[in-house]
């Protein structure tokens, strides 16, 4: 859902079209950054590919690092809203609110200017928490729910006190509540719920959760499986159907209620399958940037090819650097984008919207740009 600030603005879409005809350089900044937080978790999860019981490999960056310093999240904002990227997204290889200067955090991106949106688990979300996340200036906050009954917790969530997921439904009413009374709409509360082989078919009880909780939004997303780590959690061929009439009729409760949903995006996403990827070039190296808990800047969070370190250079130096202009060139051309599979697990990408919305229209210009470009040879 991020894309859509972004991309939408027409100073966004002007910048993004000049660096598309330039073919490597970027005229404006990411339409957002997402930002890791913290490496540390209080829950364990069979889908994460940085806490759970299977085996998994390391992510790029130094691990002695376990939280983003502050210093280095208050340059970044700075640095963002010289490049009038319009939002952050705070989330991370654990869970955001275990960061200790984590309501910092956010008032530095929120008066820099940003939209700011963050995920958790919603665990550590009690009375004081919601308040101050009710006063914090947050824009969103994405409340992911592998799990929507006992028995689902207990599979997906080994190891973990079944009292978990009772505290994480309590968090979400103490944020409603406490946004109320402090008299404000935000921050606006998404239930995000990603559909695996399994948990498709009790959409019936995630839709009540949904409803009952009293959420603005709600999320189904695609399960990675992060390179096959997970493979026999991800939706087979057939599930598509299967979950095609329960979605249809959550649609119409969701949009009686008065929730937003991703519904109709979802169903056309489900045509395409995890190998979406291949459909589109991918554009995301002008669009979207990821910052890792050390500073390590890569172009999204599946992808291990590092762009550069805030450690060393600044965001700016970073974004219009040689490594961020080879991967705009190479990721643009289907070809290159699929020798680069060993370093980007595209499966089931999560950007796949935004790089079709880019290519719709790109592609009726790109053969005119490679024309000109061809008689300027000549």
């Amino acid at each position: 859902m991020s894309g859509k600030v972004g991309l939408a603005r027409l100073r966004g879409r002007v910048a993004l079209l000049r660096g598309l005809i330039d073919g490597e350089a970027a005229y404006t900044g990411p339409a957002w950054i997402a930002l890791d937080m913290t490496r540390r978790c209080n829950n364990v999860c069979l889908g994460c590919a940085f806490h759970c019981v299977q085996p998994r490999e390391p992510s790029p960056g130094d691990h002695s690092i376990t939280d983003v310093p502050l210093k280095l999240a208050q340059r970044l904002a700075l640095d963002l809203a010289r490049l009038h990227t319009p939002e952050v997204i705070l989330a991370g290889e654990g869970e955001p609110l275990l960061h200790p200067h984590f309501f910092e955090i956010v008032t530095c991106f929120k008066k820099a200017g940003l939209t700011v949106r963050a995920f958790t688990n919603g665990s550590l979300i009690d009375e004081a928490v919601a308040q101050r996340l009710a006063a914090s200036g947050l824009d969103f906050i994405q409340v992911t729910f592998w799990a929507v009954n006992r028995a689902e917790h207990l599979a997906w969530h080994p190891g973990v006190n079944p009292d978990f997921l009772d505290r994480r439904r309590r968090g979400v009413a103490l944020l409603k509540e406490a946004r109320r009374l402090a008299g404000r709409t935000t921050p606006r509360i998404n239930l995000q719920m990603p559909l695996t082989r399994n948990s498709f078919r009790n959409l019936k009880d995630r839709v009540e959760l949904a409803l009952t909780n009293g959420c603005d939004e709600i999320t189904f997303g695609f399960f990675r499986d992060w390179g096959g780590q997970f493979e026999n959690q991800c939706l087979l061929p057939d599930d598509g159907e299967a979950m095609r009439r329960d979605l249809l009729a959550a649609r119409k409760r969701f949009d009686a209620a008065g929730v937003e949903h991703n519904i109709d995006e979802y169903l056309d996403r489900l045509q395409y399958g995890a190998d979406a990827w291949r459909s589109f070039p991918c554009y995301a190296g002008w669009y979207e940037a990821y910052v890792k808990v050390d500073g390590t800047v890569v172009p999204c969070g599946p992808c291990n090819m590092v762009m550069g370190s805030l450690a060393e250079r600044s965001f700016p130096e970073i974004w219009d650097g040689i490594p961020y202009r080879d991967f705009r060139r190479r990721s643009s051309d289907p070809r290159q984008l699929e020798r680069m599979t060993g370093q980007c697990n595209c499966s089931n990408c999560c950007l796949w919207r935004d790089n079709r919305r880019v290519h719709r229209a790109w592609r009726w210009i790109a053969p005119l740009v490679r024309r000109r470009k061809r008689a300027a040879l000549q």
